[in-house]
């Protein structure tokens, strides 16, 4: 944790690249290849292929607005905001997955599910704050940050871990520090390639940045172009502290937790095949940093929706272990 909050303050642009093309690839496989041995916590072996389907649709928009192939596709997914529709279908589709049986049944919850998703639910919140937290901050910064915070939580009150819940609190206070700290706090200063790496020809998280900055009103520096705004103003490198930190410690955190987790306990023909696929995808974003989030983008898009479950657990499992500990009474 500290680590990660050393490198967001001295380099937060530098820090977010590195983690994302080098670490993030090999979180996305030892992640799938662990979920996968536990059967996606779901009760289906198969119920993953409901999120391999969202993922691929997802996939696909993205591919044809990076590559232009259908201006027409790409417009009539805007205009019935089908990639919000579809990323919340797959969080809330989570629920009848884990605490349903039947095929049957689940059928038809998802069914119905997404026809009130799609005609009430994203109608009401078009232009509003909830629009943005979903298609946005839910499959990234929600998923790095608010999720990783809940497994500290979590893995804390199970254990009733004092230093557990010392971890969580510091957590916690990551983001003020981050934020309030002084930006030119041995900040060092991303130059031209740097900045058009992250930009990524558009497709980079650089749009993130800028929504953020401008949907919360975290700027006074009205007058910015996106790009001061985003590299230059006081408020877009400490939101890139946040981001870099967020994404550092969430690999970090994961790689830290192999003798908890078990997730290096596979067979020798699986961490061979991961071994080579994390060589192959640091091999890309070394020769081109914008066709490495292009190749791996749905791995990168998959792994966070087949995480939604457990994610629904640990929200489950917090409200269950503090209901416990409430109920106890102080000791």
């Amino acid at each position: 944790m500290a680590l990660s909050l050393g490198a967001a303050i001295v380099a937060p642009f530098h820090t977010f690249l590195f983690a994302y093309a080098f670490l993030g690839p090999l979180h996305y496989l030892t992640e799938i290849s662990w979920l996968h041995d536990r059967q996606y916590f779901s009760n289906s072996r198969y119920d993953y292929i409901f999120f391999l389907i969202i993922s691929t649709l997802i996939s696909l928009d993205f591919l044809g607005r990076v590559f232009h192939l259908s201006p027409a596709s790409s417009q009539f997914v805007d205009e019935h905001n089908l990639i919000v529709c579809l990323t919340a279908f797959a969080f809330l589709g989570s629920l009848p997955l884990l605490f349903s049986k039947s095929i049957q049944l689940k059928f038809f919850i998802l069914t119905s599910l997404f026809a009130l998703i799609y005609f009430w639910f994203i109608p009401s919140i078009v232009n509003t704050h909830l629009y943005f937290i979903i298609i946005s901050l839910l499959p990234t910064l929600i998923h790095v940050g608010v999720f990783t915070g809940f497994f500290i939580l979590l893995g804390s009150l199970k254990s009733k871990s004092k230093s557990g819940l010392l971890s969580f609190i510091v957590f916690l206070i990551c983001p003020l520090i981050l934020w309030f700290l002084s930006p030119d706090f041995y900040l060092l200063q991303t130059d031209e390639s740097t900045r058009q790496t992250y930009l990524s020809n558009g497709y980079g998280f650089a749009l993130l940045n800028y929504d953020i900055l401008t949907k919360f009103n975290l700027s006074e520096s009205a007058k910015l172009s996106p790009r001061e705004l985003i590299f230059e103003s006081r408020e877009g490198l400490l939101l890139m502290r946040i981001i870099a930190f967020s994404y550092l410690y969430h690999y970090l955190n994961w790689f830290s937790k192999t003798e908890i987790l078990k997730w290096h306990q596979i067979p020798v023909k699986r961490l061979v095949m991961i071994l080579f696929l994390w060589g192959t995808s640091c091999l890309i974003y070394l020769m081109d940093y914008f066709q490495g989030m292009v190749v791996l983008f749905f791995l990168s898009y998959c792994h966070v929706l087949l995480e939604f479950p457990l994610n629904i657990i640990s929200i489950v499992g917090i409200g269950k272990e503090s209901y416990k500990l409430l109920k106890q009474g102080p000791h």
